[in-house]
């Protein structure tokens, strides 16, 4: 069976580490027993590629970012920086690690081809149709 990866968050969404398991049942029971500890954590699954991000999608990102500063906090801004620069350097699902923690109104700012290659998912538009919307979820 295939490992997967996912991030470690602690109960205030900080990162704390990235750990493989053989399957989410593993996965649920160690996080049980860090609780059983005291230690309250959370895992997300690192799903998207495993191949550093196109220029493309890099500069889709970038546009989005200048675009937000008219209505995003300066510290929202730097969070996106922050993720422009791991993506530029990084395979893309590590990317996901710190979209993860954003807000949303944050990671709306992130274009959907890009928060799809870095593992994030969105609602089929067919399922709800009554509206147009598409949130990007995680």
């Amino acid at each position: 069976m295939k490992k997967r990866l996912y991030a470690i968050y602690d109960q205030h969404g900080n990162f704390r580490f990235k750990k493989e398991f053989d399957t989410k049942g593993q996965l649920t029971r160690y996080l049980n027993e860090r609780y059983e500890k005291g230690q309250k954590y959370y895992g997300i699954e690192l799903t998207g590629s495993t191949v550093k991000l196109s220029e493309a999608n890099i500069k889709k990102l970038e546009a989005s970012i200048e675009k937000a500063k008219e209505y995003l906090y300066p510290q929202d801004i730097a969070s996106l920086k922050k993720l422009v620069k791991v993506l530029k350097s990084q395979p893309a699902r590590e990317g996901m690690v710190l979209a993860s923690s954003l807000d949303t109104i944050v990671r709306d700012v992130i274009p959907l081809e890009v928060w799809k290659a870095i593992g994030g998912k969105y609602p089929n538009p067919n399922q709800n149709k009554s509206n147009g919307d598409q949130k990007c979820i995680f």
